[in-house]
């Protein structure tokens, strides 16, 4: 019986990553732990949606084909907010056995009176929603939320929670979730699937440095990526000399405005230089104003006097790519790509496999292995961005942002591409 034990406590630690010499995307696994039941909470679930990329995966395998990586996770049900033509739920609760429920309730409790499962995926990506007067879409995060938040009260028991990507489209929601998770004592944990993913190169992120100044490049749409390059931001950012010590302004340019500021600002432009540089299908930085049509600039001032640059440049770089340097060495910068499309099968979103790993150790540990407030921080700088972007503000101040948080969370997946 001993022996046993021990067994498993070997699988458990090889799996979590806790055994040296051995990372999580590594680690087999253990065959002796028990599932954990799951409800999943979506919009909407379709082909290559954030449903099914994080909760198809756990179905179908980290290659959607039963032969790749698998979790001890076991989905139970699921409710499906908005279901239309091209919804895959149906089919998939028919092949893998999980019950579609029409509340959130419901999917809670299996149908019962009080919660019936050890775990909750909150999915709410896709969908036709309104948009918010700064642009975001109006994702109904709160009523989900809330619904769970009931559903513990009512049982006398939390389970943990993971929310994909930000906490809520405005600061209010946001802020109430955390402040409510907090209160209820939920394991809650939240966010962006791009700092689970690896980098090259592999540099350690701030890790206790004084950082001056910083940038983030990143593509697609101003929202949506947006957060993404934020988040990325923050994992690398949070654990400089001071910890995160909060936001107290977020500055935006636009257009034209963009190469003007740049002419302006030769310490942003040489670290904007060196991150293009670590993306080998970057356009020259030279060659960016005549390249990037429509280029968008967010500074966000932290108060610590860190200033990190947040520039989407479509057309010039397909990565979310950085570079900083500290105040020690102000003519020298790190810089470092993630590697999302170089690294990635887009067929595949592989980058959601190293997610997964996240949020299983969560769901059987009871701990979140990043703080929430990250992700509230992330959110409530996105909204301010968006709030400024929209309404043709050069910038606005953040006193909601006046909080600070520490981690000892160091972004995993840290191998140079190819190995």
């Amino acid at each position: 019986m001993r022996a046993d034990w021990i067994l498993r406590l070997v699988w458990v630690g090889l799996f979590l990553g806790l055994v040296p010499g051995i990372s999580q995307a590594e680690a087999p696994t253990p065959p002796t732990i028990k599932p954990v039941r799951l409800a999943v909470l979506t919009t909407l679930w379709r082909r290559f949606s954030h449903a099914d990329v994080i909760a198809g995966r756990i179905l179908q395998s980290d290659s959607f084909d039963g032969k790749g990586r698998t979790w001890p996770l076991e989905i139970v049900s699921a409710y499906v907010d908005q279901v239309g033509p091209d919804d895959i739920s149906g089919a998939m609760s028919e092949k893998y056995g999980f019950k579609r429920y029409p509340t959130l309730e419901q999917a809670l409790t299996l149908g019962g009176h009080k919660l019936a499962v050890d775990g909750v995926l909150v999915i709410c990506e896709h969908g036709d929603y309104p948009l918010s007067a700064a642009g975001q879409v109006e994702y109904p995060k709160r009523r989900f939320f809330e619904a769970v938040y009931r559903c513990f009260e009512m049982s006398g028991r939390v389970v943990p929670v993971f929310n994909d990507k930000h906490i809520a489209d405005n600061w209010t929601d946001a802020h109430w979730i955390i402040d409510t998770a907090e209160r209820l004592k939920v394991p809650l944990m939240a966010g962006s699937s791009v700092p689970t993913w690896r980098r090259a190169p592999a540099t350690p992120g701030a890790n206790g440095a004084a950082v001056a100044e910083a940038c983030v490049l990143y593509y697609g749409p101003p929202e949506a990526y947006g957060f993404h390059a934020v988040d990325v931001g923050q994992a690398l950012f949070e654990r400089r000399q001071s910890g995160e010590a909060g936001v107290s302004r977020v500055n935006v340019w636009k257009g034209a405005e963009v190469w003007s500021h740049l002419q302006k600002n030769p310490s942003a432009a040489r670290l904007i230089e060196a991150a293009l540089a670590t993306d080998p299908t970057s356009k020259p930085f030279a060659d960016l104003p005549t390249t990037v049509a429509e280029p968008l600039w967010f500074e966000v001032q932290h108060r610590d006097g860190l200033r990190i640059h947040y520039l989407l440049l479509n057309s010039a770089t397909r990565e979310f790519t950085a570079a900083w340097r500290t105040a020690d060495a102000p003519a020298n910068s790190v810089s470092q790509a993630v590697w999302l499309q170089l690294d990635n099968d887009s067929n595949n979103h592989i980058h959601f496999g190293t997610l997964t790993d996240q949020i299983s150790a969560l769901m059987h540990t009871g701990k979140p292995t990043y703080p929430a407030r990250r992700t509230l921080m992330s959110s409530g700088i996105l909204h301010a961005m968006m709030h400024a972007y929209t309404s043709g503000e050069p910038g606005r101040d953040t006193p909601e942002l006046d909080w600070k948080y520490t981690t000892d969370w160091v972004w995993p997946g840290t191998a140079q591409l190819g190995q």
